[in-house]
């Protein structure tokens, strides 16, 4: 599988360099091999966990019965539908890959990012931790979704995300911190609101500030808790995967680039007659919505979860928009150092959040256990 993705790196790098209509059938390889990577993967950390869950449905007899299967019961529909068509789990594993990742690469199509640099970007990060963390992949997915609806400027559009937003939060609860991102969109789209919209913006830029008095603090308020109450206790242990300050600023570096990349190309695509409305939507809203990351900034040092889950989930938004960027660069040379300099980003936060954490083993379990091999 290893060589496979630096054939097919090689050959995106290629096609990038030399983008034009006759090579776009290679856009089908791209996804292909993402297929096979990640659809047809037989082993992570998550693996037999979502294998259970799909054993749990399969076998119950009652609908009381599949329900407990997980908590998360939008999740545990899809199992159960997938049960009735009479799918195993590695089939459900590669049908719901095939309706993910085909959903994305028709937005890419339809919004013109060049597939091949989403693929390079893509699989320097989350790849690996979306072939792991399928339910987490699902919210990414219709995250990008909703965005891209919210990209047309329409009521009718508009309420699709959003339902789209709401039926996600059955599948992961954790999307839920995205929901009130619009009414952030429409306050910061809005002159007379936007003053509102620095303040949360400028305490997330003081972050690894907060984060130092937080770590002052830390322990003396946990000690205080846990004196008063056993359940505050077991909140704090709950809650208590402090983010290293060292860590948090990492993250911090790259929320804060992407933020700076993504303003530079609403800048220059605002004036572009080279783009259509929605393209230019797409990426004003992807910009304001690094705002919004940035925001919750402060709150990273509270938990590991919250720090890398969420710059994950918009990472897809992010390549989706500087691609756009770098389909329209005139410069050979200004488009293949911005797609290095995306790679390195995303391979930086990889580091913070995979490549040398502990659950990087999964990395080699991954490109080692496939259907094909």
């Amino acid at each position: 599988m290893a060589i496979l993705l630096v054939i097919t790196a090689i050959l995106a790098l290629i096609h990038l360099y030399h983008l034009s209509d006759k090579m776009k059938r290679l856009d089908y390889v791209y996804l292909m091999v993402l297929l096979i990577v990640m659809g047809l993967n037989t082993d992570n950390a998550d693996y037999a966990a979502y294998e259970r869950i799909y054993q749990k449905v399969s076998y119950a007899t009652t609908w009381e019965e599949i329900m407990r299967a997980h908590t998360d019961k939008g999740y545990v529909f899809l199992n159960w539908l997938a049960t009735v068509i009479g799918m195993d789990y590695k089939c459900f594993h590669l049908g719901l890959f095939t309706l993910l990742l085909g959903g994305i690469f028709i937005i890419a199509k339809r919004i013109g990012t060049p597939i091949c640099a989403l693929f390079l970007a893509y699989t320097m990060y989350p790849m690996f931790m979306d072939a792991i963390q399928i339910r987490n992949f699902i919210i990414s997915a219709v995250l990008l979704f909703s965005i891209y609806c919210y990209a047309h400027a329409n009521v009718r559009w508009y309420a699709i995300g959003v339902i789209s937003l709401t039926i996600a939060v059955t599948i992961h609860p954790f999307i839920l911190i995205f929901i009130p991102f619009i009414v952030f969109y429409k306050m910061y789209d809005t002159e007379r609101f936007r003053p509102i919209t620095y303040i949360p913006i400028c305490l997330g830029l003081l972050s690894i500030a907060i984060k130092i008095l937080i770590d002052t603090y830390w322990n003396e308020v946990t000690a205080m808790l846990t004196v008063l109450a056993d359940w505050a206790s077991r909140g704090h242990s709950y809650i208590g995967h402090q983010v290293l300050t060292s860590r948090q600023f990492k993250i911090y570096l790259v929320v804060v680039i992407f933020a700076w990349l993504l303003y530079k190309a609403k800048k220059y695509l605002s004036t572009s007659e080279c783009v259509n409305d929605i393209q230019k939507k797409f990426v004003e809203l992807s910009f304001v919505a690094f705002l919004y990351l940035i925001c919750w900034m402060p709150l990273f040092a509270l938990d590991i979860n919250l720090a890398t889950r969420m710059p994950r989930d918009l990472f897809l938004v992010a390549y989706m928009s500087l691609g756009i960027y770098l389909s329209k660069c005139t410069s050979q040379r200004i488009k293949i150092g911005l797609l290095f300099g995306i790679m390195f980003l995303a391979f930086f936060f990889g580091l913070v959040d995979l490549y040398i954490s502990t659950d990087r083993f999964n990395v080699d379990v991954i490109l080692s256990h496939n259907l094909l091999l």
